[in-house]
């Protein structure tokens, strides 16, 4: 989800409750669209689905939905019914660029083949660069490799845990302030001690630091 969203360049009220759709909400703000969208994106996440693909209400969606949104009874009925109905409608807009004839195993199939490609074309490096020279991170739900670029700048590669690179990014530590950095990674979320060692590493890579080094 934080690979599509950099790709895509999504804004944060939609990258952020990506990412974070399998961590349950501890509750849902409603003046902030990206608390509402988290909450809603966990809460269809659980909704179990029929061999014909219909929702069904189990407890645990019940009670999640009655926590984060204070829904009751039939109003989680009637609200799973509305998104299945607007599901359709947006699928059938679409259609024209479906083929029909692909079932779900097939995309599956298709979306990696084609990150299998985009990984060659923007994470690969266009130099070498030692092993020792690589700093690994664990962010929260993210694994961030940062490695030195040309000009000054940093390379920040989000992998997966085996450490497949998935997306790159560069950042110049010299001339992006705290803020910067902590957009362009999707960090703002992120536990502050996870934060805080990503940019210490970062700022191991400024040039005058490397020159006394």
């Amino acid at each position: 989800a934080a690979a599509l969203a950099r790709l895509w360049k999504l804004p944060d009220t939609l990258a952020k409750p990506m990412m974070a759709h399998h961590t349950p909400p501890a509750s849902v703000d409603p003046k902030a669209p990206a608390s509402v969208l988290h909450g809603a994106a966990y809460l269809a996440g659980m909704v179990p689905l029929d061999p014909d693909g219909k929702a069904t209400v189990t407890q645990p969606v019940a009670s999640t939905a009655r926590r984060l949104f204070g829904l009751e009874g039939e109003e989680i009925a009637t609200t799973l019914a509305l998104a299945a109905e607007d599901f359709d409608k947006c699928r059938a807009v679409f259609n024209h660029v479906i083929d029909s004839s692909l079932g779900l195993d097939a995309l599956v199939e298709q979306a990696s083949r084609h990150m299998g490609d985009l990984d060659g074309e923007k994470v690969e490096p266009g130099h070498e660069v030692a092993e020792s020279e690589i700093l690994r991170f664990h962010v929260g739900d993210m694994f961030i490799e940062l490695e030195p670029g040309a000009d000054g700048h940093v390379v920040v590669f989000l992998t997966d845990a085996a450490g497949n690179r998935i997306l790159s990014e560069q950042l110049n530590p010299a001339t992006q302030d705290e803020a910067s950095v902590r957009a362009t990674l999707l960090l703002d979320d992120a536990p502050a001690e996870g934060v805080r060692q990503v940019l210490e590493g970062l700022a191991t890579f400024v040039e005058p630091r490397n020159a006394a080094a």
